[in-house]
């Protein structure tokens, strides 16, 4: 059968052979019953719904967290719970996890994480070339952990789990740690280099700058704290990053004024680097200083040449941003993207196999597809006529980006125009439109 139809009725029958007397058509005196048209009998349910994985036909289970609980969690317990299965499941049955998203979640943190500490060591690294003592050193790479650390307490306190965007918010933090941090040290290494003695240079560096770095510290937390309060879907996503951001900025200027100067008056010397590679990176920043000094010079003396590149950089920046596309989200490359399909009203559940099918052929063909599964009528309400096709990609770096790949099965999308397709990645297709009414005819 190619086709099949849904009936509702407005009654109640007890029996078969009740529904064959149904009237379906009363003309000229003359009824039509169902049965006169139409094969009527009992029987087992047919299949609603259908799923495949890898083109052979199988049951999907889809286990969602409730809300409020750890994502991560619940998966890692379900892992272990089907680890405990496996050794009691009958001959030939395996199971197979087709999609996990706390895999993606640990990738971005991973990465998120593997940033902060790439900062700290960057941070750590310049601090060398400047100050060019590993003491004043020692005092920054011990000031940023303890601040990022400290963060975290805000984090319980607010609610605030550790997520992509409030680890985003830790990374920003570290340069703005570095900024107050670096100014109250290279008063106090300056100050010491005046033979003056580490309690007095401490103490007199950092009163000299305090006024300063509280001041920065606080524009920057008034540019930040609004994001932390935000209303909407918008202030839901970006509270965390907010207020990781205000917490470690608030934290870091405190330690700038008290932990930075107490560390700095025990261990922090005058000591005068004599070494070639001290004198070499010396020579480089007195080179670095003629140059500012003479470029200063120019926009000082030919003001209108500065005032005009001024206002042409400023020119092509609004340009520039008038013209840039907008979007909720950027396309993230998960390595997964869904092929919706809709066929004609009232095809079948076998025939919109047949079609899932021959589309899962076709996908399979890639050689940048890992696995594949589909679904028919998998949803509350759905109809037969109505599926999706789930891709998995290899690697990211064995094959080409997501919307290359989109680009490309669009094109061969053209071999089934007898169905509807749409293409979406992970979080759903760049547009959705929802119509709704009382008049059908209207709407179609």
């Amino acid at each position: 059968e190619r086709n099949e139809y849904q009936l509702r009725l407005n009654a109640e029958y007890a029996s078969a052979e009740e529904l064959r007397t149904l009237p379906v058509l009363v003309k000229e005196g003359a009824t039509v019953r169902l049965g006169d048209v139409a094969r009527v009998e009992d029987g087992l349910e047919d299949r609603s719904d259908a799923a495949m994985y890898n083109g052979e036909e199988t049951i999907l289970l889809s286990i969602a967290r409730q809300r409020g609980a750890n994502e991560v969690t619940v998966a890692d317990g379900i892992l272990r719970r089907i680890e405990e299965l496996r050794g009691s499941l009958p001959e030939g049955v395996e199971i197979e996890i087709l999609s996990n998203t706390s895999d993606f979640i640990r990738r971005s943190m991973k990465g998120v994480g593997s940033d902060v500490f790439l900062a700290v060591g960057l941070c750590a690294l310049i601090m060398l070339f400047f100050l060019q003592t590993l003491r004043a050193t020692f005092v920054t790479v011990v000031a940023i952990p303890v601040c990022l650390l400290g963060s975290f307490l805000f984090l319980k306190a607010f609610g605030v789990t550790v997520n992509n965007l409030s680890m985003m918010g830790i990374s920003l933090s570290v340069g703005m740690v570095v900024d107050a941090t670096t100014v109250v040290l290279e008063n106090i290494h300056r100050r010491m280099g005046r033979n003056v003695r580490s309690l007095e240079a401490a103490e007199k560096g950092t009163s000299e700058v305090a006024f300063s770095v509280l001041a920065g510290g606080l524009t920057t937390i008034a540019v930040f704290a609004p994001i932390s309060f935000m209303g909407g879907i918008i202030g839901k996503f970006f509270f965390s990053f907010g207020i990781v951001v205000v917490c470690t900025i608030a934290i870091s200027v405190l330690l700038s004024l008290t932990l930075t100067p107490f560390i700095s008056s025990r261990i922090m010397r005058a000591e005068e680097s004599q070494n070639w590679a001290a004198r070499m990176i010396r020579g480089f920043l007195d080179s670095l200083e003629q140059a500012y000094r003479k470029l200063l010079t120019f926009a000082v003396r030919f003001r209108w040449i500065t005032m005009s590149a001024a206002m042409g950089l400023f020119a092509l920046g609004v340009f520039f941003a008038l013209n840039l596309g907008t979007s909720f989200f950027p396309t993230e490359d998960q390595g997964e993207l869904t092929i919706s399909f809709e066929l004609a009203d009232g095809t079948s559940l076998g025939e919109s196999e047949r079609f899932l099918a021959r589309l899962d052929g076709m996908v399979r063909e890639r050689k940048d597809v890992a696995y594949t599964y589909g679904t028919i009528a998998s949803g509350s309400g759905s109809e037969a006529n109505k599926g999706s096709l789930y891709l998995f990609f290899i690697p990211k770096s064995e094959r080409a980006g997501i919307d290359d790949i989109k680009s490309e099965l669009r094109r061969e999308f053209a071999a089934f125009s007898d169905a509807k397709l749409s293409l979406a990645t992970r979080g759903g297709s760049d547009i959705t439109m929802n119509l709704s009414g009382g008049d059908f005819e209207q709407l179609g």
